[in-house]
């Protein structure tokens, strides 16, 4: 099975990989997990008690908006605190992940057979010792459990959204997979630039490496000149990649941001009108304004979530290429 940007039959050993690298960080990940989901359903719950203390707050029953309010604040002081708690433990599930991939493949360097090792050059498997370890690493952490967090948080503001009005929350579906669709048109460009992107950066690491350990060579034969020339035009190489990944991600990212807001927009419009007709309370035009945004936010951060597990992906098969070198 083929998909814009993936193959199917070539990502799934990737992601075993991956799997198998993170297994004995499962504790530390299934925690992030459970405070990004209680994160997530917090949301949706800041939309209902927003709602009750406004249409309390409407009627003059301050008892009951009060009560509202406490809710809403409580609920914004746990989404502090999972914020906080959720980075401490991801900072340190990383940092714990990271160094111990960096020793295997350090070890699996060390017992390779020296041919296959000669053909990588040191500034190269610095690149992937470090970028690269970070970049899967990354998506291990925080990518992938993302992708879980944003799949929650779409179905209980769907859900919440269906109970007070089920066309807005048709509308607001309907709009959302346009943004995953357009992001599948850039899947194939995005992981071309982002290997670019790395291989420039390795010949660009390996060139500076080679002129400071040989200093000593570069002035006995005066090719400083020479020598900073080839290293601005390594530099020039590797920014120009960078620019047009920027570029593309930056396009993307304009669009798909045009679609969101275009469904807040609409739910705006919607609202407004539903108010004039007394359908609905002020306290549930509010509702409606932040479930449409967490209806839509999913798939745009699914589509914004692409060029990261992209961009993982090439990583995750330029260290599989290392353990793949044959040992002594």
């Amino acid at each position: 099975m083929k998909i814009k940007g993936f193959e199917l039959r070539k990502t799934l050993p990737t992601l075993r990989w991956m799997g198998n690298n993170a297994r004995s960080y499962w504790p530390g990940l299934s925690v992030i997990i459970v405070m990004g989901v209680v994160g997530s359903l917090s949301g949706v719950a800041n939309a209902i008690a927003s709602k009750s203390m406004v249409d309390y707050a409407v009627k003059g029953d301050l008892v009951l908006a009060g009560i509202a309010a406490a809710i809403f604040g409580g609920i914004m002081l746990l989404n502090l605190a999972l914020g906080i708690g959720g980075s401490l433990i991801s900072t340190r599930v990383s940092e714990a992940m990271s160094n111990a991939t960096r020793e295997r493949i350090f070890a699996d360097l060390m017992a390779s057979e020296w041919m296959p090792l000669s053909s990588f050059h040191s500034g190269d498997l610095l690149t992937r010792l470090t970028s690269d370890v970070g970049t899967v690493v990354g998506c291990v952490i925080s990518t992938l459990p993302g992708i879980l967090f944003l799949i929650v948080q779409f179905v209980a503001a769907f859900v919440t959204l269906l109970h007070y009005e089920p066309r807005l929350a048709f509308l607001a579906f309907v709009l959302g997979p346009i943004t995953v669709i357009f992001s599948r048109v850039w899947g194939r460009k995005l992981k071309v630039l982002n290997k670019n992107v790395k291989e420039s950066e390795s010949a660009y690491r390996a060139y500076l490496q080679e002129n400071l350990q040989n200093f000593s060579i570069i002035k006995s034969f005066q090719l400083e000149d020479y020598n900073r020339k080839t290293l601005a035009e390594l530099h020039n190489n590797r920014m120009s990649w960078v620019l047009k990944l920027n570029r593309t991600t930056l396009t993307a990212s304009a669009i798909l941001s045009g679609g969101f807001m275009s469904g807040y927009f609409l739910a705006f419009v919607w609202g407004a009108y539903r108010l004039s007709q007394k359908a609905i309370s002020f306290g549930t035009l509010t509702a409606f304004l932040q479930l449409v945004s967490q209806v839509q936010g999913p798939f745009l951060g699914l589509a914004r979530t692409l060029p990261a597990i992209i961009s993982s992906m090439a990583s995750a098969e330029r260290l599989m290429e290392l353990e793949a070198m044959e040992r002594e």
